[in-house]
């Protein structure tokens, strides 16, 4: 029995140490555990970016949102008001672009055609008005006997007639004196076109179809533009006109009379005789002629291009 209790005694008190060691160790881990979220929970929290500001009841949460959305409004309006550092430099708009790159293309055409303030006719006539203006239609201009019979049938140079014919000249119009070839790239079309108008009546930007229409000088009575003149009769009576004006077609100085419309040769004359056309001696001139010497003269003129 003393022995069986020298054995038992010791592995009591073993146990028992083992025993109070992991108690102790237990204790310390609870000493060491997290807290409870709700114990978190009451720690003032900041709120991120997928939390509204309503949402933010307690703590600092609801003033650190405010913050944020305060100084994000404040940034972004002065990124709205601040000039961005390129904005300090003069950019061209689309159809100021336009308009300078068909001003590079009418090199091409000055050979030939003025523009402008102080713009003669030369080789070709004048382009101040082209666009809306009646083919044929520029004053003391040799224009070709095809040009001519385009606009007695009416043909008025808008933006698609202009295209065309500035893409392929002899093409688009068979029988024209305008001996250049063409330009080539439908860019460069747009671009003179949009240059051209500058000198019109038509602004830039106006839409197809808004360019005005041809309006005589003076309305006359078809009884007065249905009179066939007398060549013959009109030759009697050009030597008045021929004075100044050249027989051949030739202006210079004066504008040619030569190859043009009847029509058009007729209403500038009563144009001049009604006054509507100030120039003294014309008007007197003119003032002293009835309407089938009028006819007479505009039919000697226009058969001289034959």
């Amino acid at each position: 029995m003393l022995r069986f209790l020298g054995v038992f005694v010791p592995s009591v008190a073993a146990v028992a140490v083992v025993l109070l060691s992991a108690y102790v160790f237990a204790n310390r881990l609870v000493d060491r555990a997290p807290e409870p979220a709700a114990a978190r929970m009451s720690v003032p929290m900041v709120a991120q970016r997928d939390v509204a500001p309503e949402d933010v009841t307690k703590g600092n949460g609801a003033a650190v949102v405010a913050e944020n959305d305060a100084a994000e409004s404040s940034s972004g309006n002065k990124a709205a008001e601040s000039p961005s550092e390129d904005e300090g430099a003069v950019t061209a708009s689309p159809v100021s672009e336009l308009v300078a790159a068909g001003e590079r293309a009418f090199r091409k055409c000055r050979a030939c055609h003025q523009i402008g303030e102080d713009a003669r006719n030369r080789a070709g006539p004048t382009l101040n008005g082209v666009v809306g203006r009646v083919a044929a239609s520029v004053e003391g201009f040799n224009y070709s006997k095809a040009m001519k019979a385009a606009g007695k049938r009416g043909l008025i140079w808008d933006e698609e007639e202009l295209a065309g014919y500035l893409a392929k000249p002899r093409t688009h119009l068979k029988g024209t004196k305008m001996s250049f070839a063409g330009l080539k790239s439908e860019d460069e079309i747009a671009a003179t076109i949009a240059y051209l108008k500058t000198h019109s009546e038509s602004p830039v930007g106006a839409a197809e179809g808004d360019a005005p229409e041809a309006v005589p000088e003076v309305a006359l009575d078809s009884s007065v533009l249905d009179i066939e003149g007398d060549p013959e009769y009109g030759e009697y009576l050009s030597s008045e006109c021929t004075t100044c004006h050249q027989e051949d077609g030739g202006d210079d100085g004066i504008p040619s009379i030569v190859r043009w419309g009847e029509d058009r040769f007729v209403t500038v004359m009563h144009a001049y005789k009604l006054g509507v056309r100030e120039h003294p001696v014309m008007n007197m001139v003119a003032g002293r002629l009835g309407n089938e010497e009028i006819a007479a003269l505009a039919a000697y003129f226009a058969a001289l291009e034959d």
